[in-house]
């Protein structure tokens, strides 16, 4: 997909389903690099066969990562709720510039609140997820999050109403 321009036909039949969520991941390996066409022909694709298309650029400052935010039509920040956690969301959106953004925190141990989030990114805090230590360890077998505890579902739920009602 890394060489797509203009229009990409129906992808739904080729991508992975798991618990009914479709998936396209990135290669694994050194970081491609996408240019905007590719990408908003991809985002374009799926955009049309899906009701919510979640775009997760990773943690790498690329020239992908920055124009997915240029694409989306919202942008969820999930920041963890700590200084180093908060000084990395601080260069993300520094890095990427979305319009706008809000943020989700992701507790852990002794955290920073969320006005003082709110106040050093600039952006409101919409919700919380809190810890799950299942997660990390269904992660390495490759299980799907909504396996985890009732709170972690029900925030997960949240977030997602807040951007998903009626939105592409």
């Amino acid at each position: 997909l890394s060489g797509a321009d203009g229009h990409v036909g129906e992808l739904r039949r080729y991508l992975p389903v798991v618990e009914g969520v479709s998936l396209v991941s990135m290669a694994r390996g050194p970081t491609p690099d996408l240019a905007r066409e590719p990408l908003a022909a991809i985002i374009g694709s799926l955009r049309r066969g899906h009701r919510l298309v979640i775009v997760d650029p990773g943690r790498a400052l690329t020239q992908a990562a920055r124009e997915s935010s240029q694409l989306a039509t919202h942008v969820v920040l999930v920041v963890h709720a700590c200084v180093r956690g908060v000084a990395a969301a601080r260069e993300v959106l520094r890095t990427h510039q979305p319009d706008t953004a809000v943020a989700v925190l992701r507790r852990a141990g002794p955290a920073v609140s969320a006005s003082m989030v709110c106040e050093a990114l600039g952006i409101e805090v919409v919700g919380t997820l809190p810890e799950d230590g299942r997660l990390p360890g269904a992660a390495e077998r490759g299980d799907p999050p909504t396996r985890a505890g009732r709170a972690y579902r029900r925030a997960c739920q949240e977030v997602l109403a807040l951007v998903g009602d009626g939105h592409e």
